[in-house]
């Protein structure tokens, strides 16, 4: 459960993908016809190649070689860049929130709406979107995994429903922040952005460095009972 812990903040940054990246979107130069929602789909592309990937080459390659990465090791990774992904996304606002102040802007068309957009392609946001799927990869089919395997008999249930919970936690700690921030700062995004990535480091430094020194995977444990 306190491995779960880490991905309340995780879920808060990953459901920027569905909500405050596309609004950055449709503040950038997109191409004629284009709509934000569109750049989400580098978001799925990304996982989509990543899953085989991994598994075709990378998890066949380390398995050749004998080295074997736990769960909760590619997990950290993909909460590490699911904080670059969302520091990325910081950036781009931060420049983007300056082009407007100094006049480089034009009225761009989203839908119905008429929208004030920073003369800077949309397209800058592409890092920040493929990060976010490959962090997706790492950690959440990963943790899928590692809920199952890691659930004591009887407890799969219980631990998967957790797992799943933690979803909805950190989407309400996504809107909880949000309105804070909006309230204190108007719409400095990029501060909002920095305080999620903050939020999720702080978390996992904490939580993955306490783990490391008293967690014991289902293996460990098992070889204990076998040398006892």
């Amino acid at each position: 459960m306190l491995i779960f812990a880490t991905l309340i903040p995780y879920y808060a940054i990953y459901s920027q993908t569905q909500t405050t990246y596309p609004l950055q979107s449709d503040r950038l130069r997109m191409p004629h016809g284009w709509d934000g929602i569109y750049m989400s789909a580098i978001n799925s592309v990304t996982i989509l190649l990543m899953i085989p990937f991994m598994v075709i080459i990378v998890y066949i390659r380390l398995t050749a070689k004998g080295v074997k990465l736990a769960p909760m090791t590619l997990m950290g990774v993909g909460i590490l860049l699911s904080v670059l992904s969302v520091l990325a996304a910081a950036i781009v606002e931060a420049v983007r929130q300056a082009l407007v102040k100094d006049g480089h802007f034009f009225n761009q068309t989203v839908g119905k709406q008429t929208v004030r957009a920073a003369k800077l392609t949309v397209f800058v946001q592409v890092p920040q979107l493929v990060l976010s799927g490959i962090s997706e990869v790492l950690t959440l089919t990963v943790g899928y995994y590692f809920a199952y395997t890691e659930a004591p008999p009887g407890r799969k249930g219980t631990i998967m429903g957790a797992y799943l919970l933690v979803w909805g936690l950190g989407s309400a700690v996504s809107l909880g922040l949000k309105a804070l921030f909006d309230k204190i700062c108007g719409q400095a995004e990029e501060w909002y952005f920095i305080a999620l990535a903050v939020l999720l480091l702080a978390t996992f430094v904490s939580v993955y460095s306490y783990m490391e020194c008293q967690y014991r995977s289902v293996d460990t444990v098992q070889i204990q009972e076998e040398d006892n």
